[in-house]
């Protein structure tokens, strides 16, 4: 019996050690994270902030239409397009070039001319009686402020 409670002694303290480093090493990445962003440039916010805006333009429902008396939900079908955008936005923010400047501006306007296609013709989903909710428009501010913070970022902070 005394074996039995030394190695539950022995886990509980291993638990113990386990949470206490891993909650000190995402303290060290949270203010190693606020650093970064304090010592970034304002465009470089404005696009690191518009991650909140594309995390729900991408996992909401863009549309929705009734069958049979229930309300189905519908994606956004070019949401993988918008987390590699996102992705490539913060990762490009490391690496600023003429080159980072116009992947920033081609892949945001080829991706809000999709989203004005898929408005405009109504392909989001076969049934005609769908609502769009505003989480579709979303995809447009999203790609418009990170052309703005691209252009921002470009012509005022970096020249």
């Amino acid at each position: 019996m005394n074996n039995f409670l030394n190695l539950m002694r022995e886990i509980v303290h291993f638990v113990l050690d386990a949470c206490i480093f891993f909650l000190g090493l995402a303290k060290h990445l949270f203010f190693a994270a606020k650093e970064w962003f304090l010592y970034i440039p304002v465009s470089e916010k404005i696009i690191v902030l518009n991650l909140i805006p594309s995390f729900f333009a991408a996992s909401m429902d863009s549309a929705s239409f009734k069958i049979a008396d229930f309300e189905k939900g519908v994606t956004n079908p070019y949401a993988a397009y918008l987390v590699g955008i996102a992705l490539f936005m913060i990762i490009s923010s490391f690496y600023r070039n003429k080159f980072t400047f116009a992947g920033r501006i081609i892949f945001n306007a080829v991706y809000l001319i999709a989203i004005i296609y898929l408005n405009i013709s109504g392909t989001i989903t076969k049934p005609q009686n769908f609502e769009y909710s505003v989480f579709f428009y979303f995809n447009y501010f999203v790609a418009l402020f990170n052309i703005a913070g691209a252009l921002l970022s470009r012509f005022v902070y970096y020249r």
